[in-house]
């Protein structure tokens, strides 16, 4: 399964052991939030495995129980690998004040040069790197500030190609 590249991860509850794709190893902060979702995994569903032989959630469908699953898998890799308290503490090191994402700049008349996206990773980077989360990958840490609240006007970001 893992020569296709958008899988990063497993976990074999059977043989009790967490999998990383190979094709990663090269990429240390991916490497590290698959191994603390899949963790997430064993620790939040691993028990609804065992007893249903899957995860279920209210409505049995299984396209949001698979997003409902992953999401609590990645929120939980986020919250054990980017603490709060110490992101917060890494954003206003960088910044006084939350920061909005708009497209346009003075009073909505011209069009910034980069998208909304590039400027956000960007910042994200900085405030990242002067954190000290070198652990993680610019991605996972933009989406830690979007989910805190500390970078309004976007929503989580998919790895995409920038």
């Amino acid at each position: 399964i893992y020569e296709d590249g958008n899988i990063l991860g497993g976990l074999s509850i059977d043989k009790k052991t967490v999998e990383i794709n190979e094709n990663i190893g090269d990429q240390e902060g991916r490497m590290y939030f698959t191994a603390a979702h899949e963790i997430g995994h064993l620790l939040i569903h691993a028990n609804d495995y065992y007893e249903n032989n899957n995860c279920k959630q209210d409505d049995g469908s299984e396209e949001n129980l698979e997003n409902s699953i992953e999401l609590q898998a990645d929120s939980f890799a986020a919250h054990l690998l980017m603490p709060t308290a110490e992101v917060r503490k890494a954003f206003f090191k960088i910044r006084k004040w939350p920061l909005k994402m708009s497209d346009y700049s003075f009073l909505g008349f011209i069009k910034k040069k980069s998208s909304k996206r590039q400027r956000a990773i960007y910042i994200a980077n900085k405030i990242r790197l002067a954190g000290g989360f070198d652990n993680v990958s610019k991605l996972a840490f933009l989406n830690r500030l979007i989910g805190l609240g500390l970078i309004r006007g976007m929503s989580y970001q998919k790895n995409i190609a920038i």
